[in-house]
């Protein structure tokens, strides 16, 4: 497998071919790259969050590399097809190698994005058991923990105490599968050392709210976890970081032209908690102009609230306009269909007119009961 490119927090997929042996000025671009993420992480960051060439064991296995810009952490993963379940869940696992030495309680923590696509699990949920290990005989390890995987994109995330030393030519992180027949596809994973989680299962505390939103419901979007699926054509999108608008970090988009398709460019805001219909919801981008060909010199934005898979059903259709300096866009909405965690965004879309915008965080609220 090839590459995962991070764009800021939102990973981009380069392509699948297997990674040549990289020149000198690209090794320290890449270990540049990769001093940016982790100093974006808590604790030190330990593995190569860019790729998703893992050494796999066992048999009864079938894998395949799949890119869409719709899977969270990078628009790629690996599809595990577990053909028979086998008399242990090591029976057929995927090596995450380490960075670091492990030291006697040291705090690890690992997580990863997943997804089962079938399994014969209660209720389809695939099972998935993650373990640090040493990778040399007689193979000792420690937090072990088994997650329940549901079929939508999910941060599935565990924290644990080393108990043991490990040197770091044999310290991996192992990703059991052979529990059940099952499907099950893994995408872009993070282990950290000196920190007892990263997104909370993907529930970090709440970042504080902007003072236009402070008591008006209940916060559904992560704010400061800029892990969004980007789409649009080389050179359209540029993250970068900007000490003026909340949290300190925007995303700049430029649609060179109008385009019939507003969504040919366009940037989708993962929600972390369960919509119903009939919920009611705000949604508030901070967002500036950099410059636009519109009437008035103020890009204009579409938004839409949509599931992340085919049909693509959803709501909230709208389009605001956006001014020279940074502002708080409040747009409200009421849900007409349930949506999921891990299956549902906030849809922006860029391409509706030539123009440059700069977005930063994006806040969705459910509104409290009135």
């Amino acid at each position: 497998m090839g590459l995962i490119k991070p764009a800021f927090a939102a990973f981009t997929a380069l392509g699948l071919a297997a990674m040549p042996a990289l020149p000198a000025n690209a090794q320290d671009d890449h270990a540049a790259l990769l001093q940016q993420i982790s100093d974006s992480l808590p604790g030190d960051m330990i593995n190569d969050p860019t790729t998703l060439d893992y050494d796999v064991q066992g048999g009864n296995l079938r894998t395949r590399d799949i890119i869409d810009p719709q899977i969270p952490g990078g628009g790629a993963a690996t599809q595990y097809e577990v053909r028979r379940a086998g008399d242990n869940p090591w029976d057929i696992q995927a090596y995450i190698p380490l960075t670091s030495d492990i030291a006697d309680g040291d705090v690890i923590t690992v997580g990863f994005w997943a997804r089962t696509e079938e399994s014969e699990g209660d209720g389809g949920l695939g099972q998935v058991t993650a373990r640090v290990q040493q990778n040399s005989s007689p193979w000792p390890g420690f937090g072990d923990t088994t997650f329940s995987v549901g079929s939508g994109w999910r941060w599935y995330e565990m924290s644990t105490r080393a108990d043991i030393n490990v040197r770091q030519r044999d310290a991996f992180v192992v990703l059991q599968l052979a529990a059940l027949e099952q499907t099950v596809e893994i995408g872009q994973a993070l282990v950290v050392k000196g920190a007892d989680q990263i997104m909370g299962n993907g529930a970090r505390p709440a970042p504080p709210l902007p003072s236009q939103l402070e008591g008006r419901g209940t916060l559904i979007s992560l704010a400061d976890n800029r892990d969004w699926s980007l789409q649009g054509p080389d050179g359209t999108i540029e993250a970068r970081a900007d000490e003026t608008i909340w949290l300190g970090r925007a995303v700049q988009f430029a649609s060179p032209s109008a385009g019939d398709q507003p969504w040919a460019i366009q940037a989708s805001v993962p929600l972390s908690e369960a919509v119903a219909a009939g919920d009611r919801l705000e949604i508030a981008i901070a967002a500036k102009t950099v410059s636009a060909s519109t009437e008035d010199g103020n890009a204009r934005v579409g938004i839409r609230v949509q599931q992340t898979g085919e049909p693509f059903e959803g709501f909230g259709d709208n389009t605001f306009a956006v001014g020279p300096n940074w502002q708080l866009v409040r747009i409200r909405t009421t849900a007409t269909m349930d949506l999921e965690p891990g299956s549902s965004v906030v849809a922006l879309h860029f391409a509706g007119a030539e123009q440059v915008v700069d977005i930063g965080p994006a806040y969705v609220v459910k509104l409290n009961e009135e």
